[in-house]
């Protein structure tokens, strides 16, 4: 028998003294999925949102599980000599605590970088774990575009991988050389226990702006389940821009918290408000340049970066942050610069596309929040008229359809609404939704096109050498699904073939 497994198998049954053991057994692996079950694995069985766990118990047992553990008071009656039932009261938090028994070893061997915010998840994870890449360093990432190792890209269903295959992925790491894992945390991952007792290192909050109500229900659950998750944090760092920055910091009351912002004019009233922060920013669409401060070294830098827009400013901040307390490492020096200042590509936010029609962007942008930076952004720096084409998803918060209507009509000199994923929604009525934000100020330039193709050609034949059109909501998805269906529909290639339509050339 292996030493190491039964230890562990032993500090299991610790948790079970009350209950009989049938079967004394070292544990191959732990597991919620039935057909995923192999020879001596521990099977636990909980009711999710359409199957119950319990109904696969044979499944899971034919397979080769020899311990089953499900919060179904039915577990109760069964009896078989060759294999542990165990009842508890959350299945799914006790499979969170056997994983990280099981796991303890591997999980010790990696640093675990998470992010959460409203916004800003993804860039700020790529940054980091394109950096760490760039000083060779492994690292993997985990987010909204999959799972990156050194080998393979795998695609992921959500955001936050669930808990068993996150404790995989670290497993993996660990086997192959790997220090490091950055990922993205959702606040639905937060709170469907995904990362439920997994230690991070670091953690980072980036904002907490109005997203996900339709979910969430309330914005004060969003709120505390995204503020929640530095609890599990040993460094905790923080936008300190965020509005939500003092409420923030008042829940989790730790004092040793690391913050970082981009400030205003009024230098001298925040500069020590941030541990990290940017000023004298200049901003194009070409680039970015900004004044780099690192307080505790009295560190000051000027920055010249391929990534642009304010936000982004304060998202390499956020980078920049993580990478100066990841270790005892001196890894900010010089080749941070360089590679700043790269081509940096991140696919679905900000791709832009340029043609004698003008520059067009390519954004994942969906939130109020989001929405806002973005064209607050480009408006500053268009020469011409400022296009919008956006729609907003189906069967999703209809709370933020109206505000980014609002926001839309605001900044646009044309406003071209149209469909996003409808999903099961009638998109007429969405377009209501977001049409009611809509003050009559603001109603002349907009313009309704159902078919989001058509939408994206309109927003072409409506542009000029000095326009800048945004196109925003889907980034770099590869679909669009209406009453369930499923099309391929991804807006940088519609884009490129109504350019070569019109006999137009483009570059990236």
């Amino acid at each position: 028998m292996n030493y190491k497994k039964e230890q562990k198998f032993n500090k299991i049954k610790n948790y079970y003294s009350n209950q009989k053991i049938n079967y004394n057994h070292y544990v191959s692996g732990i597991t919620d999925k039935s057909k995923e079950v192999t020879k001596n694995n521990i099977f636990v069985a909980y009711k999710g949102y359409n199957n119950n766990g319990f109904d696969y118990i044979d499944e899971a047992i034919k397979n080769g599980a020899k311990t089953i553990i499900s919060d179904d008071e039915r577990i109760l009656n069964l009896n078989n000599h060759s294999i542990n039932y165990f009842y508890c009261i959350d299945a799914k938090l006790e499979l969170a605590r056997l994983l990280k028994i099981f796991y303890q070893e591997q999980r010790g061997k990696i640093i675990l970088i998470g992010v959460t915010g409203t916004n800003a998840k993804t860039t700020i994870c790529t940054l980091v774990y394109r950096y760490l890449k760039y000083i060779n360093e492994n690292i993997i990432y985990i987010g909204t575009n999959g799972v990156y190792t050194n080998e393979k890209t795998y695609k992921t269903h959500n955001t936050t991988l669930d808990i068993v295959n996150l404790y995989k992925c670290i497993s993996f790491a660990a086997n192959h050389n790997y220090k490091y894992i950055v990922m993205e945390v959702s606040s639905q991952g937060l709170k469907e226990s995904r990362v439920k007792y997994v230690d991070f290192d670091i953690g980072l909050l980036s904002n907490i702006t109005i997203d996900h109500l339709d979910y969430h229900k309330t914005f004060d659950d969003y709120f505390y389940t995204k503020v929640n998750f530095l609890y599990s944090c040993k460094i905790k760092i923080i936008n300190g821009c965020c509005e939500k920055y003092r409420e923030i910091v008042n829940s989790i009351n730790d004092f040793n918290i690391i913050t970082y912002g981009v400030i205003s004019n009024d230098f001298n009233n925040q500069s020590n408000y941030y541990d990290y922060f940017a000023s004298n920013l200049s901003l194009s669409l070409v680039e970015s340049n900004f004044l780099l401060h690192i307080k505790k070294d009295c560190f000051k830098y000027y920055i010249t970066t391929s990534l642009l827009g304010d936000y982004n400013i304060s998202n390499i901040l956020g980078m920049i942050a993580i990478i100066d307390n990841i270790t005892n490492k001196t890894f900010l020096n010089n080749r941070i610069f360089s590679f700043l200042k790269n081509k940096i590509e991140i696919k679905g936010r900000f791709d832009v596309v340029k043609c004698t029609k003008g520059c067009f962007v390519i954004d994942f942008a969906h939130t109020p929040d989001g929405i806002l930076k973005i064209l607050s952004f480009l408006k500053s720096v268009t020469l011409g008229k400022l296009i919008v084409v956006l729609g907003m998803g189906g069967d999703r918060d209809r709370s933020k359809r109206a505000i980014v209507g609002e926001i839309v009509s605001r900044y646009a000199d044309y406003f071209i609404v149209t469909s996003d994923n409808p999903r099961n929604e009638d998109n007429d009525l969405i377009i209501c939704d977001i049409l009611n934000g809509i003050t009559s100020n603001y109603q002349k330039n907009v313009l309704i096109i159902n078919d989001r193709k058509e939408a994206i050609e309109e927003s072409y034949l409506l542009s000029s050498s000095n326009d800048v059109v945004a196109i925003l909501g889907k980034g770099n998805e590869e679909e669009q699904i209406i009453k369930g269906i499923y099309y391929k529909f991804n807006d940088l290639d519609v884009l490129k073939k109504i350019i070569k339509k019109y006999q137009d050339d483009y570059y990236e």
